[in-house]
C-alpha cells in the first residue's frame, strides 16, 4: 500500500475519503454526460455518416449493449482486479471513445466506439456504486443518494454543452417536408398490427438552410473531463491503493436476522429488478428519442430539441433533490405511488395532447421530476424486507440494464417514420411501472400474511407496518 506520510493520520485519512468521495461523484458526472449526449445529438451523427436516423439509432445501440454486457461482467472483474484500477481503465476508456466517436468515419466503427462507452459505463457504475458505500457505511442512503444526484447534474448539462455545436436551420416553414399527421398515425398503428412499415414520412430541410455541424466539439470537451476524471482516480490510486469495500455483517447480527424464504427473496429482487428496468427503458427513450421525436414530429429545430431533454433532466435532478427530505417524512411505497401517479399523468397528457408544443415543456419536466425518486424508493422498500447482498444487487443492475437495449429496437426504428410512437411507448411503460408497483405490494403482503399466521404473537400492528413501508 503506498501513501504520502502526511496522510496518515486522522486528518490525512478523512482528506482520502473527502477526495475519493469526489472523484466518484465526479464519475457520476462522467455518466450522465456521455450516455445523455447521444440523444441530442442522433440527428448531426446522422449527417456525418450521410445514414438514415434508423441507421445511425442501431448504430447508437451499441452503447446500449455494452451497458448490459458491462454491468453482467462487473461482478466477476471486481472479484479478481483492484476496484481503483478497473475504475481507472474503464473511465480512461470512456474518454477516448467519446472523443473519437464524431469522427469514426464509418457506422461500424461508431458502433464499436459507442459500445465501449456503453460497457465501461456499466462496469463503473457497479464500481462507484461499492467503493462509495464502502468509504461511508453509515451514511449509506444519503451518499448514494448524492451519486445518483451527480448522474443527474451531468445528464441535464449534457444537452446544454452539445446545443451551440449543433446543425442549425433557418425557419422556412414552406421548405419542409413534414408528413406527421392524424392519418399517418391510423396508418401507423395498421402498419404496427400487420408488421409492416414506412419510413417514408420524415422532416428533411434543404442544404441551402443547413449550417455546419459541429458536433466533435462537445464529444472533445465531455471526453476530456473523463479523462480528467480518470487522472483524479489515478492521483487517489497514488496515494491509497486499497480496494475499499462494504465489510460483511458480523456473525452475530447475520444470526438475529430473521430467516426468510428465497422464492420470497428471489421474487422481489426480480420484480425490483423489472421495476428498475422500465424506468431505464422511459430515461432512455426520452434522453436518446426526445430530440428526434421535436424534430420530425413538430418540424421545430434540434436545439428546442436539445433544451427539452435538458428540461426532463431538469426535472429528473430536482426530483432527486426533493426525495432526501422527503423521504424522513413519508414510505418508500406512499413516495412511489405518488410518483406513479405524476408518472401516469404525465404519460396520458403526452398521448393525449401530443399536437400542442406547450405540453412537450410541462409534461417532459413532470416526467423527469416523477421518475426522479423511483429508483431510491423501489431499493429502500425492498430492503425492508430483504436482506440486500452483492448478488442481488448485481442481478438487479444486470436486468434494468438489459432494458436499455429495448428502446433502440421498438422506437428508434420508427422515430423517424412515425415519431408519435414514441409518446404511445411513454404510455405503455407508464402502465407497466404501476402494474409492477402492484405485484410487488401484492407479493410481500400475501408473503407476510403466511408468516405471520404461523407466529404465536399479535401481528396487527407488524402486518401494518410491512404494507406501509
Amino acid at each position: 500500500m503506498t501513501k504520502v506520510s502526511l496522510l496518515r493520520g486522522r486528518h490525512g485519512q478523512q482528506f482520502l475519503r473527502y477526495f475519493q468521495t469526489f472523484h466518484l461523484l465526479m464519475s457520476g458526472i462522467t455518466m450522465g454526460l456521455v450516455l445523455v449526449l447521444v440523444g441530442p445529438t442522433l440527428l448531426d451523427l446522422a449527417d456525418i455518416l450521410q445514414v438514415s436516423v434508423r441507421q445511425i439509432t442501431f448504430v447508437s445501440f451499441g452503447c446500449d449493449l455494452g451497458a448490459f454486457i458491462g454491468s453482467a461482467l462487473a461482478l466477476v472483474i471486481y472479484k479478481y482486479v483492484s476496484a481503483q484500477k478497473v475504475l481507472i481503465s474503464s473511465v480512461l476508456l470512456i474518454g477516448i471513445s467519446n472523443i473519437l466517436i464524431p469522427n469514426a468515419g464509418s457506422p461500424t466503427t461508431m458502433a464499436a466506439l459507442t459500445f465501449c462507452v456503453g460497457m465501461s459505463v456499466g462496469v463503473v457504475e457497479i464500481g462507484a456504486y461499492i467503493w462509495i458505500i464502502g468509504l461511508w457505511p453509515d451514511n449509506v442512503a444519503p451518499i448514494t443518494q448524492m451519486l445518483h444526484l451527480a448522474y443527474g447534474i451531468g445528464a441535464f448539462m449534457s444537452p446544454l454543452i452539445a446545443e451551440p455545436y449543433l446543425r442549425h436551420h433557418e425557419e422556412d416553414p414552406d421548405s419542409l417536408v413534414f408528413n406527421s399527421t392524424e392519418a399517418n398515425k391510423t396508418e401507423f398503428l395498421n402498419d404496427f398490427l400487420d408488421g409492416e412499415f414506412d419510413n417514408s414520412s420524415y422532416v428533411d430541410y434543404p442544404p441551402s438552410l443547413a449550417t455546419e455541424s459541429r458536433v466533435y466539439i462537445p464529444y472533445a470537451l465531455i471526453g476530456a473531463f473523463a479523462l480528467f476524471n480518470a487522472g483524479s482516480i489515478l492521483v487517489s490510486y497514488c496515494l491509497d491503493s486499497r480496494d475499499i469495500k462494504p465489510e460483511e455483517p458480523a456473525e452475530e447480527e447475520r444470526a438475529a436476522r430473521k430467516p426468510t424464504s428465497k422464492a420470497f427473496q428471489w421474487s422481489l429482487v426480480s420484480l425490483v429488478g423489472f421495476y428498475i428496468m422500465v424506468l431505464v427503458v422511459l430515461e432512455v427513450t426520452v434522453g436518446k428519442f426526445l430530440a428526434t421525436y421535436v424534430v420530425q414530429h413538430f418540424g421545430l429545430d434540434r436545439s428546442i430539441g436539445a433544451y427539452l431533454v435538458s428540461l426532463f433532466y431538469i426535472g429528473f435532478t430536482s426530483g432527486r433533490v426533493v426525495a432526501v427530505p422527503l423521504s424522513l417524512k413519508f414510505t418508500p411505497m406512499q413516495m412511489m405511488n405518488a410518483a406513479q401517479a405524476l408518472l401516469m399523468a404525465s404519460a396520458v397528457c403526452l398521448t393525449v395532447l401530443d399536437t400542442n408544443v406547450n405540453v412537450l415543456w410541462i409534461c417532459f419536466f413532470t416526467l423527469g421530476l416523477s421518475m426522479a425518486p423511483m429508483f431510491g424508493c423501489c431499493t429502500a422498500w425492498l430492503s425492508a424486507h430483504v436482506t440486500l447482498s452483492h448478488d442481488f444487487m448485481s442481478v438487479i443492475m444486470t436486468i434494468a440494464t438489459f432494458g436499455a437495449i429495448g428502446p433502440p429496437l421498438f422506437v428508434g426504428s420508427f422515430i423517424e417514420s412515425h415519431p408519435y410512437v414514441l409518446t404511445y411507448f411513454i404510455l405503455l411503460a407508464a402502465v407497466c411501472v404501476l402494474v409492477t408497483a402492484w405485484s410487488m405490494g401484492f407479493v410481500a403482503l400475501i408473503y407476510h400474511k403466511r408468516t405471520y399466521r404461523r407466529c404465536p404473537v399479535d401481528t396487527n400492528e407488524e402486518l401494518h407496518k410491512l404494507s406501509e413501508a
